[in-house]
């Protein structure tokens, strides 16, 4: 491509991946030289094809290399002022066409931080027309989704933020995940019960992602509908795994005031003797008083380690030695 200038953008872009997936067993050594391209070409004036369009915008449009792609944008810079014209050119021209090919394309750019202005300038563009970019993201794997979940939950528009409360319920756990830190605050009510659900997901990262909302934004309404949860039989019907979150959950939303109920909690466990009923749920309480994580919370802990009953004085100490977690 470099000794051949003349070749439409369509005809080298297509010759470099060519290229590319022959050499792909090799590893990465062939970014090295594509990469120095692309940056001779990002700085460079060369003009190709269509009249004001610069050779770096024509190659951009016909990648379909995600890796490639990334290591294309990855040579304009966020402090360049003829960059970030650029960008936004490329991504504003057909109809917010480009935008959209933009995030199909850069999964491998969401983890770099490097690339978060890249991520304004789409969400800028896709912003007027949400629908457009969405479709069923339920159907959609994590790969093509998680980079739109960037995208719309930089957009502030009320389609946005409805189509991150439906990637709720998507079918992997890493999006599930990254859809409850993308949810803005506060959380309408009906938002709030379906995060509340989610406590008893099966995926451990779900279930901290929903803790760290829950401590984030403290929606109101939560703490009283955990104390009915946690009361519930539900609650005892739930796996020991799920019991600490919930107690977690009550603990971090509540503070202070969940601290008489963990303390009934306790106090009725310690009541049953024996059996793996009983020490879940002094682990699970024992687990919500260290959440809360007061001088208050902490006396009633290290008065449960002082305990004559064995299950209940382990239960504190692990609690309060750090040793059992909400998840």
């Amino acid at each position: 491509a470099q000794m051949r200038p003349e070749l439409p953008p369509q005809q080298a872009m297509g010759l470099v991946e060519r290229s590319l997936s022959r050499e792909e067993a090799q590893g990465q050594q062939l970014w090295r030289p594509v990469v120095s391209l692309v940056d001779q070409i990002a700085r460079s004036n060369v003009e190709l094809v269509q009249p004001g369009q610069p050779m770096l915008v024509s190659w951009l449009d016909h990648c379909t290399n995600p890796q490639l792609f990334t290591a294309m944008a990855s040579s304009l810079s966020a402090e360049e002022e003829t960059d970030r014209r650029l960008l936004q050119s490329f991504l504003r021209d057909q109809q917010g066409r480009r935008a959209r090919l933009v995030m199909d394309r850069m999964s491998g750019m969401r983890a770099d931080r490097r690339f978060g202005w890249v991520m304004d300038e789409v969400a800028t563009v896709v912003g007027h027309d949400v629908g457009a970019i969405s479709g069923d993201l339920l159907r959609r794997p994590p790969g093509e989704v998680l980079p739109m979940l960037d995208v719309l939950r930089r957009v502030e528009d009320p389609s946005a933020k409805q189509r991150i409360v439906e990637l709720l319920r998507h079918p992997a756990s890493d999006v599930r995940a990254a859809a409850l830190r993308s949810l803005p605050a506060p959380l309408p009510q009906q938002v709030m019960v379906r995060v509340l659900e989610m406590l008893n997901d099966r995926d451990t990262g779900v279930r901290r992602a929903v803790l760290e909302l829950l401590r984030a934004q403290r929606p109101r309404g939560a703490f009283q509908a955990l104390q009915v949860l946690v009361g519930g039989p539900r609650f005892e019907a739930s796996s020991p795994e799920i019991k600490k979150t919930l107690t977690a959950a009550l603990a971090v939303t509540g503070s202070d005031s969940a601290i008489p109920v963990l303390q009934q909690m306790l106090q009725n466990s310690t009541k049953v003797f024996g059996g793996d009923s009983s020490r879940a749920a002094l682990e699970a309480a024992a687990v919500g008083l260290a959440a809360v994580d007061t001088l208050r919370a902490r006396q009633v802990l290290n008065q449960g380690a002082k305990s004559l009953n064995l299950q209940l004085r382990r239960a504190c100490r692990d609690a309060l030695d750090g040793k059992l977690k909400g998840v």
